[in-house]
């Protein structure tokens, strides 16, 4: 997993570049927002802990995986 999410999410530092990360998906729940439905689950690897959200495009899109215990890697902005 590491060739692809080199980064840590110990290392994870705020910025607007994108980060390649991965983890286990934990604490997955799906809330209704003002634009939308919002998941919000936390992302685990061991080093650290991230709280995450996806928005309503991106759980339609991702629906087979994004579910709690699974591994994901996502291009995300921390």
């Amino acid at each position: 997993v590491r060739r692809f999410a080199r980064t840590e999410l110990a290392d994870v530092k705020e910025s607007r570049d994108p980060v390649i990360l991965a983890g286990i998906v934990t604490d997955f729940r799906v809330i209704n927002g003002q634009r939308g439905k919002l998941a919000l689950f936390k992302l685990d690897d061991k080093t650290a802990v991230l709280e995450v959200s996806a928005d309503e495009n991106l759980i339609n899109t991702h629906r087979q995986v994004l579910k709690d215990d699974e591994l994901i890697i996502v291009q995300a902005v921390a």
